[in-house]
């Protein structure tokens, strides 16, 4: 890739393109945009562009390549978040092909089947997670003790008979 050379190849191109573009709109102007003519012409400017963005994409990808190998720790440091992140998803891979995803996900909605839909769990009021909370428990408090009595949590989330 040393020897990739970069002349005014894409600037022709961008020309070519500026110059294409409006007979392409007369074209379809005259025509109309389902003719077969104007849809080539269009899927043809479209690929000049393909083709510019990719040329400016390799120029930029030769380049900033050419100044990383001068930078040996920032290319160590990419290294090591690439061999974590490949762990990451190694570890991913083995937890869904021996089955613990499948356990984990049946944990969650286990859970979600626990939420309860009484009038005393979520009242509307809570505008906080902490009021989520005091509200849950509260509602567990409700039903471990069986009793419909008024029981509140004060501010230390501890319940109280009241």
């Amino acid at each position: 890739m040393k020897q990739l050379r970069f002349d005014d190849a894409p600037g022709r191109l961008l020309a070519l393109m500026i110059e294409f573009l409006p007979m392409v709109s007369k074209y379809e102007a005259k025509y109309g945009a389902t003719n077969p003519q104007v849809q080539f012409y269009r899927k043809m400017m479209e690929t000049l562009r393909y083709s510019l963005l990719y040329m400016n994409d390799v120029e930029f990808i030769f380049k900033r390549n050419s100044m990383l190998e001068e930078n040996i720790e920032l290319l160590s440091e990419r290294l090591h978040t690439i061999e974590s992140r490949l762990a990451l998803y190694e570890e991913i891979r083995t937890n869904v092909s021996n089955g613990e995803l499948a356990q984990m996900m049946a944990r969650v909605q286990s859970r979600m089947d626990e939420i309860p839909s009484d009038p005393f769990f979520l009242t509307g009021q809570e505008s906080t997670p902490e009021d989520v909370m005091a509200s849950f428990r509260r509602h567990i408090a409700i039903t471990r003790l069986g009793k419909m009595e008024k029981i509140e949590i004060n501010k230390n989330n501890q319940l109280e008979e009241l």
